[in-house]
């Protein structure tokens, strides 16, 4: 071999090398990469395998619990949709006779006109939201008061009406209409006639006597002065020798003067010989006169004397003074009603300063009863006595602290002790088959429950706490359906009225009028159709049936599951029993409390996706960046065999003109030949190998992406059916 040859075949060998170590470098980058690729999925699909735990372990635990939960959730009255579209029949019962006075236990209604019957009274018992209704003084033609209250305490407070008779226990008589009483100072009880006529007294009666005689008799003139006798100069008719006697001064010749004064004053001031015109009278004149009086005070007391004897000076100008204020003070008694039943007259100012009992009727009775219609406080004296020196004049009376005893004057003349005892019932069943009751006597039904105003065509939902929170206006939109309310009215405000309509054609009428909220058929024979814009009081009525315009959710401002939620009707009653919450607004919803924390899968489902997303975006990128290196070492590669093709071929085209190797074609030629053959087996062994690593490479990227797609669609269907198994 020439050097020649020798320098061709080395460096084809150099340039074999290096076209060589560029292939093997080539391949080697791209297997790496690859490997790169595998680790790459390697950790997707672990970073996937492991959220997926992490949310099936948390998702079966919470659904676990969720199954208990749902099981032990208790759904009595709540979770639910509610629309308040009737009032509850409305019954009365009969719980008894109650006693009514003056001042009214119970509301009494049209300023007590005779108009109401059961039925009316019972409806204004409804109509003003008022548990108990009560008719009194029921009239032959069935007709009574009615009266209405909220407070049984006040109904009862008089006790029953069980009926009271009076039952007269004593009385004092003249017989003169329109008498009067006076109780004496002296405790004596005289009925006056009018026009100052005639009088009777208690102790007339020859069988009735003073307790104590002598305080009748000191004070039988309330204590006062009484002048018996006065004599003033008679000294002087006996003065020497009666035949002598020039003067003649009658007896008792100052008792009259001196009585007209004096008579019936506590005390009295006399000058002597001075008359009542202030002019002075001698009967003596020029003798010294004496001067005597006697008096009493009362009639009964003992006598009091004043005596003067003639002197240098006499009794002319004297003055005299006539004392009983003492006696008369103590002439003050009181008549008075004890809640024994008996009338007693006692010694003394008033029940606090008694001294002795003058008097007393013994009449008790065992059998009164309390009558409130003639307690103390509701006589003439607001207190169950009367002083001396006053009395009662036709229809005024006293009476007991209990009512149970009073005293009265009648109009004919009768001063009578009159005591309550039980009669028969005030209360009693009338032609209707109900009870009325008599005069001041309240026959008193309570009604089963009252009907709150405002309430119908209410919508709400009751929540997991039994609460209720209403729907406001702007949540709830009309339906055209109606719930029938037979036998009642609506007293809403009225849109209009129209006549010879059915039923259906008011619901039509009603459906196509704005603001129409319901109608009252009226079935009376007009069959008029009364549409009314509100829902106020509904009241019973014989003719008429009220249709209410039933109210649903608006699809466009409530949640689905407040869609989906059941609707209940049910009555005014029952709506008010709910403890009121907030309203509803447009963002809650009707869903069950399930008990359970979800928020922990919730959030492994975003780091779940999140990851993914990260993850894919993350293998887009890369596998992207590998695919074009991987094309570019593959155009390398291409290249360099291509130029090494090139260059072998050139130095075999140029090798047979060189001088130094004509000689030895042969063996260059042969040796070249074995060269290449070699050296193309190999080229085309690492090219095929190159060839078929791409190939590969390309189909393993397609076959990852494939199957990352699959996982990325198998992980959304499984969210999709927890969440519907969730939702259930």
């Amino acid at each position: 071999m020439s050097i020649s040859d020798e320098f061709i075949i080395s460096n084809q060998e150099k340039l074999w090398k290096k076209y060589k170590s560029k292939i093997i470098k080539s391949e080697f980058n791209a297997k790496n990469k690859y490997s790169i690729l595998e680790g790459f999925e390697d950790l997707l699909q672990a970073s996937y395998n492991t959220e997926l735990s992490k949310y099936k372990n948390n998702s079966e635990s919470n659904l676990s619990q969720l199954s208990t939960n749902v099981a032990n959730i208790d759904t009595t009255d709540k979770y639910r949709n509610v629309f308040v579209s009737s009032n509850p029949p409305i019954t009365s019962e009969y719980i008894g006779c109650y006693t009514d006075a003056s001042d009214r236990t119970m509301n009494i209604q049209n300023n007590g006109d005779y108009i109401f019957n059961y039925d009316t009274c019972k409806t204004r018992a409804i109509d003003s939201s008022n548990t108990y209704f009560a008719l009194q003084n029921t009239q032959p033609n069935g007709l009574s008061q009615c009266f209405l209250s909220e407070d049984l305490s006040s109904i009862q407070s008089l006790g029953t009406a069980t009926g009271v008779v009076d039952s007269i226990a004593w009385s004092l008589h003249i017989n003169y209409y329109n008498s009067s009483f006076i109780l004496k100072n002296n405790g004596d009880m005289e009925l006056l006639s009018p026009d100052n006529g005639p009088t009777v007294k208690l102790y007339d009666d020859s069988n009735i006597k003073p307790l104590h005689p002598e305080f009748f008799n000191n004070c039988s003139n309330d204590g006062a002065i009484t002048v018996l006798m006065s004599n003033y100069g008679i000294n002087c008719n006996i003065r020497g020798d009666p035949s002598k006697n020039t003067f003649n001064v009658p007896s008792s010749n100052l008792t009259i003067p001196i009585a007209n004064a004096a008579n019936g004053k506590s005390s009295y001031l006399y000058n002597v010989g001075v008359g009542t015109d202030g002019v002075w009278t001698d009967p003596a004149p020029g003798c010294w006169k004496s001067f005597d009086l006697t008096y009493q005070c009362g009639k009964g007391s003992e006598y009091k004397l004043v005596d003067m004897p003639a002197n240098h000076s006499g009794a002319d100008y004297k003055p005299v003074f006539l004392d009983c204020r003492d006696v008369a003070n103590s002439c003050k008694c009181y008549v008075i009603i004890q809640d024994d039943g008996e009338l007693c007259i006692y010694a003394g100012s008033d029940p606090k300063n008694n001294s002795k009992l003058l008097f007393t009727t013994t009449v008790k009775n065992l059998n009164k009863i309390p009558n409130p219609n003639y307690s103390a406080n509701k006589g003439k004296t607001g207190v169950n006595y009367i002083l001396s020196g006053s009395g009662l004049m036709p229809g005024e009376w006293i009476g007991s602290n209990d009512g149970s005893t009073h005293l009265r004057m009648t109009a004919d003349g009768y001063l009578q002790l009159v005591n309550s005892i039980k009669g028969p019932p005030l209360c009693n069943l009338q032609s209707d088959g109900n009870y009325g009751g008599g005069p001041w006597a309240n026959a008193v039904y309570k009604n089963s429950s009252t009907i709150p105003k405002g309430l119908l065509g209410s919508f709400g939902y009751i929540d997991s706490t039994g609460s209720l929170k209403k729907y406001p206006s702007e949540l709830l939109e009309t339906s055209n359906t109606y719930t029938k309310n037979e036998k009642y009215s609506n007293n809403g405000s009225i849109i209009s009225t129209s006549y010879g309509s059915t039923s259906d054609d008011c619901a039509n009428i009603c459906n196509s009028t704005n603001g129409c909220l319901g109608y009252n058929f009226i079935n009376d024979g007009s069959n008029a159709c009364v549409l009314t814009s509100s829902i106020e009081t509904k009241t019973p009525s014989d003719i008429s049936d009220f249709y209410l315009r039933n109210m649903e959710l608006n699809k466009n401002n409530v949640s689905s599951s407040c869609l989906e939620t059941s609707i209940e009707n049910i009555d005014t009653s029952k709506w008010s029993t709910y403890t009121t919450s907030t309203d509803m607004t447009s963002n809650d919803n009707c869903n069950l409390d399930l008990g359970v924390d979800i928020s922990s899968s919730s959030s492994n489902l975003d780091e779940l996706a999140n990851s993914i997303n990260t993850n894919t975006a993350n293998f887009k990128t890369q596998n992207k960046s590998y695919q074009s290196d991987i094309s570019k070492n593959t155009v390398k590669n291409i290249k360099n065999l291509i130029e090494y093709g090139k260059f072998s071929n050139n130095n075999l085209t140029l090798r047979p003109s060189l001088p130094d190797i004509l000689n030895k074609k042969h063996f260059a030629s042969n040796t070249l030949e074995n060269f290449k053959d070699g050296k193309e087996l190999q080229n085309i062994h690492e090219s095929q190998n190159l060839n078929i690593t791409v190939e590969d490479t390309k189909l393993v990227a397609i076959m990852y992406n494939y199957q990352f797609y699959l996982w990325i669609f198998l992980i959304l269907i499984i969210i999709l059916i927890l969440f519907k198994i969730m939702k259930k």
